[in-house]
């Protein structure tokens, strides 16, 4: 999930709201980052060749906002604990950006103490 705009005010604007946020390229180009981050995290913990993109820069709609989404899917390894999962995907990279490893080391280093479970990530 990464690019949202918010509702218009009657159909008109709402439609050119949405087809801006299909069609802007700062958008689309976050949201390519993160999916390509979040291929990444999950072949780590997927069996060889199962991850895919399913839905690529969708737009969804919300009572207030448009949501630009997309969908990766893959088939897990066997054996995995939910820890391992967990220890793979989060935090999750629409949050923390590319490159994700060295963005939580500075966090780390910033922050005064870490971070837990936040955002509405669980």
């Amino acid at each position: 999930m990464k690019g949202t705009v918010a509702r218009g005010i009657n159909d008109a604007q709402d439609f050119r709201n949405k087809h801006w946020l299909a069609n802007d390229s700062k958008n689309r180009s976050e949201n390519m980052m993160i999916v390509n981050l979040l291929r990444n995290d999950m072949g780590r913990i997927s069996e060889l060749g199962s991850v895919t993109v399913s839905k690529l820069c969708d737009i969804e709609q919300y009572s207030t906002v448009w949501q630009m989404t997309s969908t990766i899917e893959s088939q897990l390894k066997k054996d995995l604990s939910l820890f391992d999962i967990f220890n793979a995907l989060f935090p999750c990279g629409s949050i923390t950006g590319a490159p994700k490893i060295s963005t939580m080391s500075i966090i780390n280093q910033l922050e005064p103490s870490p971070r837990g479970v936040y955002l509405g990530s669980i």
